[in-house]
């Protein structure tokens, strides 16, 4: 059978491509295989199919797998677009194979899409997870909320730290500089682990992490949003030396004292967003701290204000300091 042959199904107008893929794929894996080897033309299009989406789930021996074949022929890793790993963190498990894996695919892939999944076997709590987006060139990364139980037992929390560590260093630097939007959330920041630069981003969003005092300051940024930080002396730091390309910045101090952006040239069209908690002050010392925290602000814009305290003038007082201070073309409450 040849392309020219008309018993081809690729070149039978009864029966369209879209209906020979939706076929293909819900061939069982030994009848793909078999219909790989029938022509020229299959291989040369269901191959490609085959090829763009691989999963490795749980067992790290599919990662072992999955390093064999694609080491035999480099031109299957090429046609690789999706790849999700769902992998067991445990104990002892060979997780060498997974990292050696992700890190073939980071490298030598054009990837779409990049899910990778990591829970621990014995709690089934989430300890790590990213998500790549090539079409929006957005990179999530949810850090959670799990450490391993027996972490006072080096090995163990030694093993822990070091792959996903290893995992989240190779993401970060192989799509990092791609990257449009980060996203994120919860854990605890690796101290060890440097980020590059990042000279494409533009929208940043950290939520509940400490990330930020590992982030590099000179992005081209131009939309941040930090809600709930973890690690307020770093968030100081980060907020002051913001690079006055940022139009729109969002912050939840919780119940920490604000902080504004060294900015010196102001623009119309910024808009910043505070959200903190206020506790029992005396009113006249709250305005006053909320007009030093500006001294250093010149960015203009508008600034809307949500003060949560059980004094119910807390927020208005604080809206008429901001206003006082001429810094802003408009406050709102």
């Amino acid at each position: 059978m040849t392309l020219d042959s008309p018993l081809t199904p690729l070149t039978n107008p009864h029966l369209p491509l879209e209906l020979v893929l939706h076929i293909f794929r819900r061939c069982p894996q030994q009848t793909r295989g078999r219909l790989l080897r029938a022509c020229q033309a299959y291989h040369a299009f269901m191959g490609t199919e085959l090829y763009s989406t691989q999963i490795i789930l749980r067992d790290p021996a599919q990662a072992a797998q999955f390093n064999a074949a694609f080491r035999c022929d480099p031109f299957r890793l090429k046609l690789v677009k999706h790849v999700e790993f769902h992998l067991r963190w445990r104990v002892n498990s060979p997780l060498t194979e997974a990292a050696t894996a992700m890190a073939s695919v980071l490298t030598s892939c054009t990837l779409s899409y990049l899910r990778c999944r990591i829970h621990d076997d014995d709690t089934e709590q989430l300890v790590w997870s990213s998500l790549w987006n090539a079409p929006s060139r957005t990179l999530s990364i949810d850090l959670g909320s799990h450490t391993p139980a027996d972490t006072d037992t080096p090995p163990t929390y030694t093993q822990w730290v070091g792959f996903n560590a290893y995992a989240l260093q190779t993401i970060l630097y192989t799509l990092g500089p791609t990257t449009d939007v980060l996203a994120i959330r919860g854990g605890y920041f690796p101290a060890h682990i440097t980020f590059p630069p990042l000279p494409k981003l533009s929208i940043l969003q950290c939520a509940d992490t400490d990330a930020v005092a590992y982030l590099p300051a000179t992005s081209p940024l131009t939309k941040v949003y930090l809600l709930q930080p973890r690690d307020v002396p770093a968030l100081y730091t980060f907020i002051r030396t913001l690079p006055p390309s940022v139009v729109e910045l969002q912050c939840n101090w919780g119940d920490n004292p604000p902080a504004f952006p060294e900015w010196h040239a102001p623009r119309e069209n910024r808009f910043l967003f505070y959200e903190f908690d206020v506790p029992v002050i005396d009113l006249g010392v709250l305005a006053r701290e909320f007009t030093e925290a500006l001294e250093g602000y010149g960015g203009g814009g508008v600034l809307t204000l949500s003060v949560k305290s059980e004094d119910e003038d807390a927020e208005e007082v604080v809206a008429e300091a901001a206003r006082a201070a001429g810094k802003f073309v408009q406050v709102l409450v």
